[in-house]
């Protein structure tokens, strides 16, 4: 993936792609094409601390199949990205046990 396909920031990637698919995108750009956090920020116009958080939740979930598909030279589906990556997808944010939070 050359860096020059790249024309949209992080967040106007967020609303034209699934977040997932972005996600992986910089995945692949950590494992795959060995760029520094700086250099990926950069080229998706956010802060390297979001760079950073992906690696870190690809690092805590990380396995010989993961890496195998991150360094992988051919094309994945958008199914194959969802069902083994799932965890790069957002999770809801809202409190689940405070009653008060629940509007209750």
């Amino acid at each position: 993936m050359p860096n020059s396909a790249i024309l949209m920031s992080y967040k106007e990637s967020h609303k034209a792609e699934e977040v997932i698919l972005t996600k992986f995108k910089i995945a692949r750009m950590i494992y795959k094409e060995k760029l520094e956090s700086k250099e990926i920020a950069e080229i998706f116009s956010c802060h390297r601390n979001t760079i950073w958080k992906i690696k870190q939740s690809i690092n805590n979930h990380l396995n010989a199949n993961i890496m195998e598909l991150l360094t992988a030279d051919r094309h994945l589906t958008l199914q194959e990205i969802k069902d083994n990556f799932n965890f790069l997808d957002n999770k809801p944010k809202a409190p689940k046990s405070n009653s008060r939070s629940l509007g209750i």
